[in-house]
């Protein structure tokens, strides 16, 4: 009697461990009938919130090991952003997605990929490349030391984009792409919105027309000797075909000459508006590096037609005067960074007058301006004038400081950069 006793305990508590999922009916006395959980069972929102708690891979794979429910939640996520570091993590993946018996189903979780290291080959990439139709973001990493870049040519990258249709941010690092990239890239990705590209040596006069179908919002792109005149001037034209630009950043390519035309364009064809229409209706952020040929005649109409501008990166650039400075301040309400670096002609006079005037603004780079003198001169103390950038800390002294009559500096203390 104790044996059977016994058996049937084990039986109840297997039961409840192990059968989790086991529900009952209750009916209730309008003869409706209610599922009950099982009082073991967590609420899927719960469970959801639970895994959306694991930060890594393994504590991921783990969850997927502790129920049924636990398994649909966790999977998803743990295919989400595999992390490949090795050659081993890599050939595992590569196994459970062909020996799935649907590795579609596996293979629809993958969105987002990080690829870096030596171990990453042409022959590993094109393997993987079928299984990534739903993957939305990649950057390719061949920058850096032998151990930590890809050893991916582009004679692999022009085959992605046929399988990632539906990329939306795409960043290649120290990888150079052949002509025939760019055409399959317009060609497939009609859902790209972020391209960065550090590395362009070969680049078509057709580039950015083939790209003409991506709704580009975020392009960073580094040409390298681009001597070419003429192709230089046909990317440099083509760029405006990409309306929807919030953030651009351009370095080796003659922006002066985008400017010119519009410019010029703009004048002959309305003489009777003082503002000209914005090439980049939307754009936010702007970097450009080492435009010498650029000046005020050019970049301050383009300042009084962008107004959204937040974030404006011009280091490098020595043509600029205090007049553009004072455009800036009249002109773009919500600038809150600048980097004007490198620049041999502006003032502490002009910078004053655009803190006085930019009420949102929070950093200013003038590292090597010659002409500006920091400490007092900006209205800070004599001990500051080894600053280099102007945090939201100075920035404020400096605007109360020329708020004032006399414009004399304050006598606090602070940390030079």
């Amino acid at each position: 009697m104790m044996m059977v006793q016994w058996s049937w305990t084990l039986k109840v508590q297997y039961t409840e461990v192990f059968c989790h999922s086991t529900n009952t009916l209750d009916r209730q006395p309008d003869g409706s009938v209610v599922i009950v959980p099982h009082y073991r069972e967590l609420p899927n929102e719960i469970v959801s919130c639970i895994v959306d708690h694991v930060s890594t891979q393994q504590d991921l794979y783990a969850c997927t090991l502790v129920n049924k429910q636990f398994h649909e939640e966790a999977n998803p996520l743990l295919w989400y952003s595999p992390e490949l570091n090795n050659e081993t993590s890599l050939n595992r993946i590569l196994s459970y997605l062909s020996d799935a018996d649907q590795p579609s189903i596996l293979a629809q979780f993958i969105r987002k990929l990080y690829l870096k290291g030596n171990h990453w080959t042409n022959t590993y990439l094109s393997l993987l490349m079928p299984y990534l139709r739903q993957l939305q973001q990649l950057e390719i990493d061949g920058s850096g030391s032998y151990h930590d870049s890809v050893n991916i040519t582009s004679d692999s990258l022009k085959h992605l984009p046929r399988h990632c249709r539906n990329l939306e941010s795409l960043n290649i690092k120290g990888i150079d792409p052949c002509k025939s990239f760019f055409f399959e890239l317009g060609r497939h990705c009609h859902q790209l919105y972020e391209l960065y590209l550090d590395s362009c040596f070969h680049l078509s006069p057709n580039t950015f027309n083939w790209l003409a179908a991506c709704p580009l919002e975020s392009l960073h792109i580094e040409f390298k000797s681009l001597h070419n005149k003429a192709l230089s001037d046909q990317l440099v034209t083509d760029l405006i075909r990409f309306h929807l630009l919030t953030d651009l950043k351009i370095e080796g390519l003659d922006f002066q000459l985008l400017l010119t035309k519009w410019t010029s364009s703009h004048n002959n064809s309305n003489t009777t508006t003082t503002t000209p229409s914005s090439i980049w209706p939307y754009l936010t952020r702007l970097h450009l590096s080492s435009m010498s040929s650029a000046n005020d005649a050019t970049f301050i109409p383009f300042i009084k037609s962008h107004s959204q501008l937040q974030d404006l990166d011009l280091h490098g650039n020595s043509n600029f005067t205090d007049a553009a400075l004072a455009s800036m301040g009249g002109c773009l309400p919500l600038l809150t960074r600048l980097s004007v670096a490198g620049n041999a002609v502006i003032t502490h006079q002009g910078i004053r007058r655009l803190i006085r005037n930019s009420r949102r603004l929070s950093f200013i780079d003038i590292r090597c301006c010659k002409e500006i003198k920091p400490g007092p001169m900006l209205g800070l103390a004599a001990s500051e004038s080894s600053v280099v950038t102007l945090d939201q800390a100075l920035i404020n002294r400096i605007r109360q400081a020329v708020s004032r009559p006399n414009g004399q500096a304050t006598n606090a203390s602070t940390t030079s950069t």
